[in-house]
Formats: C-alpha cells, structure tokens, sequence
C-alpha cells in the first residue's frame, strides 16, 4: 500500500497496489480479509479513501474485486512510458 497526498483534500489517499495471493491459496478468503483489513486501518487511520486498479483484461481480477465491499468502478486509459537501457546509450 502506498499513502499519497491529496490535492483535493487533507486527509490522505491509499493506493493498493499489487494485492495478490498464490493461486493455490486463492478462494479461501485470503484477498478479501486482506482488502477488509486494509479498509479498516485506512478508516481508522483517517483516510479519505483508498483505491486499487485492475487492467481490464485481468478478468479474474476484475471478477475478485467486483466482489469486494467496493463504493465506486470506475474505467480509465492508462497511459505507459518505458524506458530501456538501449534508449539510454551515449
């Protein structure tokens, strides 16, 4: 999780990134009671809210996350700017 600050408001955002669980566990509750424990300390805490993306050809994740106890889905582009150690050479 990464806490980032808010230009909208004071209080701080959590980014979820990569919540993921081995597939041989997967289906006994592991990634939802990580997503419930993660909510909870944000309210705790004092968050504004937090957030997790899934690429949209990511079915299974998209499926998992639907499932969750979520307040909004929202779509967007994600934009990728990659830099490899050939473009770098002098």
């Amino acid at each position: 999780m990464y806490i980032l600050q808010s230009y909208y408001n004071e209080k701080p955002v959590a980014y979820i990134y990569d919540e993921g669980v081995k597939p041989i566990y997967q289906g006994k509750g592991i990634g939802n009671s990580l997503i419930q424990f993660l909510i909870a300390y944000c309210k705790t805490n004092g968050f504004h809210e937090a957030y997790v993306e899934a690429e949209t050809d990511d079915v299974e994740s998209v499926k998992f996350y639907r499932k969750t106890n979520f307040s909004t889905e929202m779509q967007a582009t994600h934009f990728t700017y990659k830099f490899s150690s050939i473009d770098n050479k002098s």
